[in-house]
């Protein structure tokens, strides 16, 4: 469980929002707010800003777990970039090659990030951002003068999209517009499906409308609704308006007439410290406390060199217990992996010994080993039998040969008996062919074969319809190299027909 502060800072006050998350919840838990003075001098205001963040730290209570602050987004510059599909994880490396030659300073002095919008084709769209170096570094610095180290530093109106989980279903299911007009600026996001798609602070704010200067904010409001829909981006099916222009009276018919979209102010949580409608200025800062619910990846600030040190600091604390720990794992896969090793090698001996009952038995060799058992199986022989094999593929080989190419023949039966060795046996050939001279041919080819040593000549009869010859040959096999038959030889034969 931890407490989430998201903390706004602006012009005249200093707002946070106050949260907790729990497993997969986030509830928040109060809105506090110290009046911030401004003074004349930098030195004025810095203090001014420290105060008004001690007094908001205070009303929290118990110190927060981590803090989340923004970066003004007119110091930044945000961007929609389409990169193959295939290089989502190369995206850190891309980004910076394919924003520099649309930034007004090198790659090198900006901190840039990126988030995902979807997939468009090929293409995966990325939401990017960049701001000076030297701008991030120097609002951290301010931030831990004021007595804060920000967890997360956001940039713009891409923080807004926090309060997806606070808005109703359709926030995360269709286009949606969020516009927050403050005294200095005006956030515009759209959401598509609960992802921000498009990211937009503009330099006119409620102090613009109020000195008569509406049209100049009307312009950026309507380009910027255009910029989404030139880049293939839906209408968006509604429009919220928060910040301090959401409590002027008619403020959502003159969004909702000048961008053609339903607008209306959404509902804040009820918590202490703020009522509705006041609630609604502290939608800031619940954006920024709302980043703790959302998953994936986010643009954030806080990157290579500034990254949060608290982190850092945590790790170093609990760096006792991390080594333990690491020890404990590397022990458990120590002995796992033993143990694996002693059950498998007393399951190879018992294998091997098998092996060589088998071998022994079938090759008259003892062997347990697998490659040599391998070879005396695709040889059939044992090592002491150097003798070659001649098996029934061989016979079937030479009577296909014995056939010459200008006789028809059409075999009807073949029976080939050999024995365990394959040294000698019979074969029986019954056929058809177009005469006895034929047959004859057959049968003088076959005894040119050193391995058959005697032919029988069977009976004759007319084919069917008394059209050619139907035969039989009796084939004794024995090669020239065989041992001597032995009576169990030949009370053993493998057999094959066809």
């Amino acid at each position: 469980m931890a407490r989430i502060l998201g903390l706004d800072i602006g012009e005249n006050a200093v707002r946070g929002v106050l949260l907790r998350t729990k497993l997969r919840k986030t509830e928040p838990l109060a809105y506090v707010t110290a009046p911030r003075w401004l003074g004349s001098s930098p030195a004025e205001r810095a203090e001014g800003l420290r105060q008004a963040v001690e007094e908001v730290l205070s009303a929290c209570g118990r110190a927060p777990d981590s803090i989340i602050a923004d970066l003004d987004g007119r110091e930044a510059s945000m961007r929609r970039l389409g990169i193959p599909a295939g290089a989502a994880k190369r995206a850190a490396d891309i980004v910076p090659f394919e924003l520099e030659p649309l930034l007004p300073l090198d790659a090198e002095d900006a901190v840039i990030d990126q988030q995902p919008i979807g997939i468009k084709g090929d293409q995966l769209m990325l939401l990017a951002v960049a701001a000076p170096r030297a701008r991030v570094e120097e609002r951290l610095a301010e931030l831990m003068d004021a007595g804060v180290e920000p967890k997360h530093l956001l940039v713009g109106a891409a923080c807004l999209e926090g309060l997806v989980p606070f808005l109703p279903l359709d926030a995360a299911e269709a286009s949606v517009l969020l516009v927050e007009i403050r005294r200095d600026r005006t956030e515009v996001l759209i959401l598509d499906a609960g992802r921000a798609s498009l990211s937009r602070t503009l330099g006119h704010g409620l102090a613009d409308v109020e000195a008569g200067r509406r049209e100049a904010l009307e312009a950026d409001l309507k380009r910027s609704l255009a910029a989404h829909r030139s880049d293939g981006g839906e209408a968006p099916v509604h429009a919220y308006l928060i910040g301090e222009a959401a409590l002027l009276p008619k403020a959502t018919e003159w969004l909702a007439g000048l961008l053609d979209v339903e607008t209306s102010v959404p509902d804040m949580p009820d918590l202490p410290g703020a009522v509705w409608p006041e609630s609604i200025q502290f939608a800031h800062a619940l954006a920024l406390a709302g980043r703790a619910a959302l998953k994936g990846k986010r643009v954030d600030l806080r990157r290579g060199e500034f990254a949060s040190r608290k982190a850092s600091g945590a790790l170093r604390a609990h760096a006792p217990l991390l080594a333990a720990c690491a020890l404990s794992v590397v022990f458990s896969l120590g002995f796992s992996v033993w143990a694996r090793y002693s059950t498998l090698s007393s399951e190879h001996e018992r294998l091997g010994e098998e092996l060589g009952d088998m071998t022994e038995r079938y090759f008259d060799v003892r062997t347990e080993s697998s490659s040599r058992a391998r070879e005396l199986l695709a040889g059939g022989r044992s090592g002491a039998d150097p003798l070659p094999r001649f098996d029934a593929w061989d016979a079937l080989d030479a009577l296909s040969k014995a056939i010459p190419p200008d006789i028809t023949h059409d075999t009807r039966r073949l029976d080939i008996e050999l024995d365990d060795e394959a040294h000698d046996g019979e074969m029986r050939v019954q056929g058809t062919v177009e005469s006895i001279a034929q047959r004859d041919t057959i049968a003088e080819a076959l005894a040119e074969h050193e391995c058959f040593q005697e032919i029988r000549r069977g009976p004759t009869s007319p084919g069917a319809g008394n059209e050619g010859l139907n035969y039989r040959l009796e084939v004794d096999i024995r090669c020239p190299w065989a041992p001597a038959p032995t009576k169990n030889r030949r009370g053993s034969r493998s057999r094959g027909h066809h």
